[in-house]
């Protein structure tokens, strides 16, 4: 289940669902947010969640959004990420919920991989 809101850099920002014309997902900056098209799966919403919050952490913390080598994003982005799920740990608990729910049925995923 998606949270309703989550807070990143100490900035609230509502997840709204409704009806978005050509769209998965988008950011209100102003408005401070995170819209998730309703009329799509709530799998492709949750996908979209993610990929929305990227662009939520970019004005949350005036983060560079283009012209990125592997290593910058890694160095900007790496603390933002950190500091959001700290901060919104309890908000995202569905994440863990989810993965051990769906792990009767898909096999493994429930185990950690071996880093090589």
């Amino acid at each position: 289940m998606i949270p309703k809101s989550v807070i990143s850099n100490e900035i609230l920002w509502q997840i709204l669902h409704q009806p978005l014309e050509g769209d998965y997902g988008s950011t209100d900056d102003k408005n401070c947010n995170l819209l998730l098209n309703s009329d799509y799966h709530e799998l492709m919403q949750e996908l979209t969640f993610w990929h929305e919050l990227i662009h939520v952490l970019q004005h949350s913390y005036d983060l560079p959004d283009q012209d990125l080598d592997p290593e910058s994003i890694a160095k900007y982005y790496g603390p933002a990420l950190f500091a959001f799920m700290r901060r919104n740990f309890h908000e995202l608990k569905w994440i863990d919920h989810e993965r051990k729910s769906n792990s009767e049925s898909v096999g493994s995923r429930d185990e950690t991989p071996e880093l090589v």
